[in-house]
């Protein structure tokens, strides 16, 4: 298009007060290379917009409009709290517009002249707009353009990241060119500055340049002219923050330096990286910048050994029957749920705290294998409708007991035996709770007998195996049936469906929309049920393969129980399946220091480094999980693949037969059984193991993955795929998988392996060797 035509075009469309589309314009808010943001009112839905006009003046308008069009699928492709939200991109008389959220408030660039900024507050800001960078890198977006006025500072003191228009992003690879330099040259990196090509490396750098700027008030590379500025930025220091600013810590000048190191290589790796330094450094945001920022990311809790630590201890059943197991276990979860909102302290999980179930340690080896300082131990007797609880608090370090009581009391006085026991635990630690007392038990129903239904399907939940499963679903009926509108019953529904879809024991799409009905009515009758929210977000996923919707419920979840650790597990899980796995180890890192002992947990982080491709870290994790618990069949399914990738056959093949045995032929470990067979030159075997599989389907669900792996294993790639088809077809959990698991390597560069992709909503050119970038952080195995 003639550029004096899109001149006049522009002058004579856009004018306040004039409609373009469904927007009508009321001020311009800012011009830029590429166009001008007005201030729009949307007159369909009647909310405030900023509109972005591309003007295409001064560069080739078929490359402006390429860009617009890689600005508006970058910004869109995130939904993430520090990113612009981006609503549509549209055309009027040949002129490209971008509709996106109007944010109020004004650029950083506009506030840092305003005067000196609080250093809290510049780590806050500096802190959400590496997450939101890391959100972008993730999905292969590297925005190329950070810099100040490109930043929004929200009423509430959030920020948002705007401007993707130089954004290079992983599905159009030929949108700019090596040698080619675009961006702010205040702000560039010494590979952009170059010309050289870039990786999102090059956005911390950018970053660092507006940390910098934000706590000394200037630009840390100056010149007069552009080549005088690029031989600063590439050879010369920048200059000391401390000489600059002397309350600036020491440890966030040694951020800021990272993030400015010339080579990509000395920097921070990934933005999560920078982002968790920041949270750590000296200049921690201060209470006033917290309290004025809106609802941002899921944050990671504080180190373990910094803070208050308890672990609840399965209270003894001193009951003749051992029928009211039940009742104690539930005792316990329930004060473990209720101290978890004890502000400050750390709140041992169940699975470590149920490690201990019947052992015999003494409460010094349980402190420090639990790594707390405190634990809460006691016995119930129950007799008819009489309770008589012992319970004491006690210090690990030298035995002394903090607290001990008795209650003497009826059943119906449960909740408020539970509500003072959590108090006094609370005023012998000197702490304080997060929520009012009468928050704390908010499962309580009116009915005792719905209760201790309730109490008895989690019970039976917990022990997951089909016998079990199926026990612990009759007990939530009969719940409902006592109490149609207790919603922790259909948490527990939904939480049986889900299980008994991802181990296979039926076939996913007969239960999941079930699963999604019951844990939808949880959180219709009560809306802060972390549980529900969690359920929720595995349904999403499994059902419609929604991860942008999973990730919201997982993270609701998360904020309303930050210390579950059973809740953050299945969000490492959707991190991991989607090579996040920086963010993804955070998670499971979090889960851990709550539940050190879980071996789900543990064995998840294992599977994370084998994802991840590191191997040696992968089979040490591997180890530590086997050395917990021998018998634990999923980590030597674990060990084996890993084994696998190793070419070291002769073990891999040992470790997946022990893992059949021990997980009595369960079919998924038949079908990877097979691949380990079939990769390894031992075709017969491996085929022997695939007519077990098929005579199986005959009367029973066999998942479809299972036989598509073994297919994989013995080459034939195309009964893979149609077996991988099916799964697709039946939302075969494993499916989720298809981005990260080495079996499926040989498929990549087949088009109808990215078409699967594509249907369970990854992107189809997903590669496991692409992600390796984003692993760089990932820690050793302890």
């Amino acid at each position: 298009m003639d550029p004096d035509k899109t001149r006049t075009m522009v002058t004579s469309v856009f004018e306040p007060g004039k409609a373009i589309s469904h927007y009508r314009l009321e001020k311009i808010l800012g011009r830029g290379g590429m166009g001008t943001v007005w201030k729009a009112e949307d007159i369909r839905l009647k909310r405030p917009v900023a509109l972005k006009v591309i003007t295409g003046l001064g560069e080739p308008s078929a490359e402006a409009n390429l860009r617009f069009q890689i600005e508006a699928q970058a910004a869109a492709a995130l939904d993430h709290p520090c990113v612009c939200t981006v609503y549509e991109i549209d055309h009027q008389d040949e002129i490209w517009f971008l509709a996106m959220a109007y944010v109020e408030g004004e650029s950083l660039s506009r506030k840092i002249r305003s005067g000196q900024l609080d250093i809290g507050f510049a780590v806050k800001i500096a802190s959400e707009v590496a997450d939101g960078l890391a959100a972008a890198h993730t999905r292969q977006i590297t925005h190329r353009d950070i810099k100040s006025s490109n930043i929004m500072v929200t009423s509430q003191n959030a920020a948002k990241i705007l401007d993707f228009g130089l954004a290079r992003v992983g599905w159009t690879p030929g949108a700019t060119a090596t040698g080619v330099i675009l961006g702010t040259p205040y702000y560039m990196s010494p590979e952009q500055a170059q010309g050289h090509s870039l990786d999102h490396r090059t956005d911390l750098w950018s970053l660092g340049v507006v940390l910098y700027e934000m706590l000394a008030g200037k630009l840390p590379f100056q010149g007069d002219y552009s080549e005088a500025l690029f031989r600063a930025i590439i050879a010369s220091p920048p200059p000391g923050l401390i000489e600059a600013r002397p309350e600036i810590p020491g440890e966030l000048a040694q951020i800021v330096y990272k993030a400015l190191a010339k080579s990509p290589t000395d920097r921070f790796q990934t933005a999560i990286e920078m982002r968790d330094a920041l949270y750590a450094s000296g200049g921690q945001p201060s209470a006033q910048a917290i309290a004025s920022s809106a609802t941002g990311p899921v944050r990671h809790r504080p180190q373990a050994a910094s803070i208050p630590s308890i672990a609840v201890l399965p209270f003894l059943n001193l009951t003749s029957d051992p029928g009211n197991e039940y009742f104690s276990d539930g005792l316990t979860d329930e004060l473990i749920t209720a101290l978890g909102h004890i502000n400050g302290a750390r709140v041992v999980s169940r699975t470590s705290a149920f490690a201990f179930k019947g052992r015999t340690e003494n409460l010094q080896e349980i402190g420090a294998l639990l790594r707390v300082g405190s634990v809460l131990e006691g016995s119930v007797r129950k007799t008819g409708n009489r309770l008589r609880i012992n319970v004491r608090l006690v210090k690990v370090e030298d035995g002394f007991p903090l607290w001990s009581d008795r209650y003497d009391d009826e059943l119906d006085d449960i909740f408020r035996v539970q509500e003072d026991i959590a108090d006094k635990v609370v005023s012998a630690l000197k702490l304080t709770l997060l929520e009012p007392r009468a928050n704390l038990f908010a499962k309580r129903p009116p009915n005792m007998e719905v209760y201790k239904l309730y109490l008895q399907g989690q019970y039976f939940i917990h022990q997951l195996n089909p016998a079990s499963l199926a026990k612990g679903r009759d007990c939530f009926d009969q719940a409902l049936k006592l109490d149609p509108g207790y919603a922790p019953a259909y948490a527990g529904l939904a939480r049986y469906y889900t299980k008994v879809a991802f181990f296979g024991m039926v076939a996913p799409t007969e239960v999941l929309a079930e699963a999604r009905a019951a844990a939808s009515t949880a959180l219709e009758l009560d809306d802060r049920l972390a549980e529900a929210y969690a359920m929720l977000g595995e349904v999403v996923l499994l059902l419609e393969w929604e991860w942008a919707a999973a990730e919201f419920y997982f993270q609701e979840a998360i904020r309303l129980a930050p210390g579950d650790a059973g809740i953050r597990h299945p969000y490492a899980m959707l991190l991991m399946r989607q090579g996040r796995f920086d963010e993804s180890w955070l998670q499971i890192k979090d889960a851990l220091d709550a539940d050190p002992l879980s071996k789900p947990l543990n064995n998840s982080l294992a599977f994370l480094y084998f994802y991840a491709r590191r191997y040696d870290q992968a089979l040490d994790a591997c180890h530590k999980v086997l050395d917990m618990d021998p018998n634990y069949f999923e980590t030597y399914g674990n060990q084996g693949l890993t084994y696998s990738v190793l070419g070291r056959h002769e073990e891999a093949i040992a470790s997946l037969d022990q893992c059949v045995r021990l997980s009595r032929h369960n079919s998924l470990t038949v079908g990877f059984y097979a691949y380990a067979c079939g990769i390894a030159g031992r075709r017969e075997e491996a085929l022997k193991l695939i007519d077990e599989l098929l005579s199986r389907a005959v009367s029973n669900y066999v998942a479809p993955t299972c036989l598509a792996v073994s297919y994989i294993g013995v080459g034939d790639y195309d009964r893979g795929l149609e077996y991988l088809t099916k799964a697709c077809d039946l939302h075969d959990p494993i499916a989720l998988f298809l981005g990260v698991l080495h079996a499926f390597d040989p498929l990549r560069s087949d088009a109808r392996f990215a078409e699967l992709l594509g249907r369970v909503g990854l992107p189809p050119t997903f590669h496991p060797s692409t992600l390796h970038m984003f692993s760089g952080t990932l820690p050793p195995a302890d």
